[in-house]
């Protein structure tokens, strides 16, 4: 099993930045404090660790707000084909 210090900053190398902006939903309701969510995003490295760290901030957010990102793995193999079940 693999062990991580996560607390000691010289374990982690910064690899990527980028700002989002998400826009608020329509609607005559601001206290609803409702966004559309971001479009997917593609990061244009290639990573080589198990352990993965996203940063989200905000400056209007609201301190009750939990969620920040949805992550997930994608894999590209360059094979290109047609599937078929056998009943």
């Amino acid at each position: 099993m693999t062990s991580y210090n996560a607390s000691n900053f010289n374990n982690w190398q910064y690899v990527w930045n980028q700002s989002f902006t998400a826009e608020p939903a329509l609607g005559n309701r601001p206290e609803l404090e409702r966004f559309f969510p971001l479009p997917e995003i593609s990061v244009p490295i290639q990573l080589s660790s198990g352990l993965l760290a996203f940063y989200a901030t905000s400056q209007g957010a609201n301190p009750k707000w939990k969620f920040a990102a949805n992550v997930k793995r994608k894999y590209a193999t360059g094979l290109t084909g047609e599937c078929k079940t056998l009943a």
